[in-house]
């Protein structure tokens, strides 16, 4: 995506944004314009384009949705029934994907699934806490790090593991 194009879409965003805060009351626009453009620069800055697969999108959200789902699922099981086991522990999972904003949403993503939470993304590992040391997260985790690849358009089949 060129510069024109994105700048304009991030522009249209944050007017949009604008317009909820707002409650879309147009004397809101004197300020509304300088913070408009001013956030539109600092994003481009801060986040510059990435490329984003509309089909790998596609098929990231209902696999996102079930294992949200599962999540909420797994943590009302855990305060509901008190002798569910739980057996902490600490994972490394060796990256296959190129630092940056791929790794921090696959952090994301991974807080959100049943008894995980991403601790640190920095180096060649992500580390994750587990609350069940039984399960085998590795496998999960090249799921979801093969997701997150082909929403990001990135081949990691490349990369050793």
């Amino acid at each position: 995506m060129d510069f024109i194009t994105n700048f304009f879409l991030r522009v249209l965003a944050f007017s949009l944004l604008w317009i909820v805060l707002v409650n879309g009351a147009l004397d809101s626009w004197v300020i509304g314009i300088p913070m408009v453009i001013m956030a539109t620069f600092i994003s481009i800055k801060l986040l510059p384009s990435t490329p984003i697969s509309f089909i790998g999108l596609v098929k990231f959200i209902p696999f996102f949705l079930w294992h949200s789902l599962l999540g909420g699922f797994d943590v009302a099981k855990r305060v509901f029934y008190a002798e569910v086991k739980i057996s902490p522990t600490m994972f490394l999972y060796r990256w296959r994907l190129p630092e940056g904003l791929s790794r921090v949403f696959m952090a994301k993503v991974v807080s959100l699934f049943p008894g995980t939470l991403a601790v640190d993304l920095g180096g060649e590992y992500l580390q994750i806490h587990a609350l069940d040391d039984s399960v085998d997260l590795r496998l999960e985790l090249m799921s979801i790090e093969k997701k997150v690849a082909d929403m990001f358009k990135i081949d990691i089949s490349a990369v050793e593991r």
